[in-house]
């Protein structure tokens, strides 16, 4: 397993972490030991604290090599004078839009699409697809550890997921563009607008969840997943989680940038 697989199987267990109370950037352990160690404060924007804690876990407290950092603008700055940005992504490394936010690349769906995981996403950790590619603003960097195997990766063919079976996430929508939808959005309680999740149903159909997320994932392999499956189980007794998979579509559409910090 490569150390950045190694990366993204660790940020995986802490999906569903969310702040407590939702809005305040704090939640202890997490997301409030993610900030200290990083910011060395509590209640900040956390999207870059947890994608820097992510990496130190795994490679080590400088194993970062210096990207690191609670700031999205300063880590895109530091990988550009490093030569830390990637010119194509690779499990582990990071995506980030420059001083808006930033989370980790689990899986590359396509010539246009990577799978993500996220802290500060609807104020949680979470699981997400991302656009990429001229014109979106999108840039991946990567400590050398990640870097030196970053050979372009093929898509996998079947990817695995967590289905939680009593998750009822509500659609708003649709919109016929993503500018009406998104001046719809615009007019939400502060709260609501930070917690929803912008999709595309179809084309020119825009709309938005609310709610909790019924599919989580995915991970490259069943193993991988059901280690996630025991933490979660652990971390949500009760909760009714299915195991599943599917095979993989090489169109995937990614998300609208949502939640950003």
């Amino acid at each position: 397993m490569t150390p950045g697989e190694q990366v993204i199987n660790h940020a995986l267990t802490f999906v569903g972490v969310h702040e407590n109370p939702w809005g305040s950037n704090t939640g202890h352990p997490h997301p409030s030991d993610w900030e200290q160690r990083v910011y060395g404060s509590d209640g900040v924007p956390w999207c870059a604290c947890y994608v820097t804690s992510m990496w130190r876990d795994i490679l080590g407290p400088h194993g970062d090599d210096g990207l690191g950092s609670a700031s999205t603008q300063l880590m895109y700055d530091t990988a550009r004078q490093t030569s830390a940005v990637l010119a194509h992504p690779v499990p582990g490394c990071a995506f980030v839009y420059p001083g808006v936010h930033t989370g980790l690349v689990t899986h590359v769906l396509s010539g246009s699409v990577v799978a993500t995981v996220e802290g500060n996403h609807g104020d949680a950790v979470a699981t997400d697809q991302r656009a990429y590619g001229s014109g979106t603003g999108l840039y991946f960097i990567a400590p050398k550890d990640i870097r030196e195997n970053a050979a372009p990766p093929a898509p996998p063919e079947r990817l695995y997921y967590i289905e939680n079976l009593s998750a009822q996430p509500v659609l708003y929508g649709p919109w016929r563009s993503q500018k009406l939808r998104d001046a719809r959005l615009a007019k939400l309680p502060l709260a609501r607008r930070k917690a929803a999740r912008p999709v595309q149903t179809a084309p020119g159909k825009y709309g938005w969840l609310e709610g909790p997320r019924k599919l989580l994932g995915p991970w490259g392999t069943a193993a991988a997943r059901d280690t996630a499956l025991t933490t979660l189980k652990a971390r949500h007794p009760g909760t009714p989680y299915r195991a599943m998979s599917k095979v993989h579509t090489v169109n995937a559409v990614g998300s609208s940038l949502g939640k950003t910090t």
